[in-house]
């Protein structure tokens, strides 16, 4: 019957990730919340839910299923503590992940829900609801839980997961960069794109598309991820 509730989130939520690892006691229970973002009154949210419309599924729970749709992703079958991500793009795309990987398929059901400054809070251990009238109590317990104010990336979701924590996505990257060096960067994938076009073409007309023992190992050296341009 224990829950968290936050005080009211000091700023607007929209695109957002919900994350947690979370240990279930009973694979057959039904409904429970695990995290959430609702409004005050628990009236709108957005939640990480097991096994609500489909027995031993998870989805992304929502007011009256409003963002929700089965995933059809695998049916849970572990007692052990395991990480949930529910990634929430800026388009409304709505992306479900269990332990790093993709879970199910990813989907639009329409625009984002704004949750705003000083209205909104975050749930753990139930689905939704206000002190005295929780929806739907989690029998499990979690170790860890997170929300961010965007939706990360897979690669992001994926590092996280493993415990990563020194994992630096390539979006942020790209941020860290100076204007010169993200020219630099372009120009550089830009030339190994047209020294892969060109390894494709010598390929194909040498012996009408057999590949000698040069081609081949020039063909490896420009399309393994590890190439690097050296002046």
């Amino acid at each position: 019957t224990g829950f968290v509730l936050t005080a009211p989130l000091a700023s607007e939520l929209a695109a957002k990730t919900l994350e947690v690892w979370v240990q279930l006691d009973d694979l057959g229970q039904r409904n429970p919340g695990v995290i959430t973002v609702q409004t005050s009154d628990g009236g709108v949210f957005d939640s990480i839910v097991y096994a609500e419309r489909q027995p031993r599924r998870w989805i992304a729970g929502s007011d009256g299923f409003r963002r929700t749709r089965d995933v059809d992703g695998p049916e849970e079958s572990s007692g052990e503590l395991i990480h949930m991500a529910i990634a929430y793009d800026e388009d409304g795309t709505i992306r479900l992940y269990r332990d790093g990987q993709s879970y199910g398929r990813s989907y639009r059901p329409g625009g984002l829900v704004r949750y705003g400054a000083g209205s909104s809070q975050v749930l753990l251990g139930a689905r939704h609801g206000a002190p005295g009238s929780m929806r739907a109590p989690l029998r499990g317990s979690i170790e860890r839980a997170c929300l961010y104010d965007r939706a990360l990336e897979p690669e992001e979701i994926a590092a996280s997961a493993s415990g990563e924590r020194d994992f630096v996505s390539r979006a942020a990257l790209l941020l860290a960069l100076s204007a010169q060096e993200r020219a630099e960067l372009e120009a550089l994938q830009l030339a190994l794109a047209r020294a892969r076009s060109r390894v494709e073409e010598l390929a194909s007309e040498a012996g009408g598309g057999a590949r000698g023992p040069w081609s081949e190992l020039a063909h490896a050296l420009f399309l393994t991820e590890e190439f690097r341009f050296v002046r």
